[in-house]
């Protein structure tokens, strides 16, 4: 028996449905923590503004020379719920 979240457990929740196709090695790197982090802050704190310092942080990393891709980032991941601009 396993107690470890499986992307397919995530379509039940509309803001991490994108997670949840099929399994690959990104679903378990940062992109899918932070996506699940964000979920949970927005619904504890729904005046949050997490998802837009983490937008911040990220460009950063971008600016380092490093790949998003390399952390799991689907390349649309902006559009995706939690990471849309207000």
């Amino acid at each position: 028996m396993s107690d470890q979240l499986a992307p397919s457990h995530l379509t039940s929740i509309e803001p991490l449905r994108h997670l949840g196709g099929s399994p690959s090695a990104a679903h378990f790197r940062v992109y899918s923590v932070l996506c699940v982090l964000a979920f949970l802050l927005s619904t504890v704190a729904s005046d949050t503004d997490w998802p837009t310092a983490v937008r911040t942080v990220l460009a950063d990393v971008v600016c380092a020379d490093r790949e998003l891709s390399e952390m799991g980032f689907p390349a649309d991941w902006a559009d995706h719920a939690p990471w849309q601009s207000p």
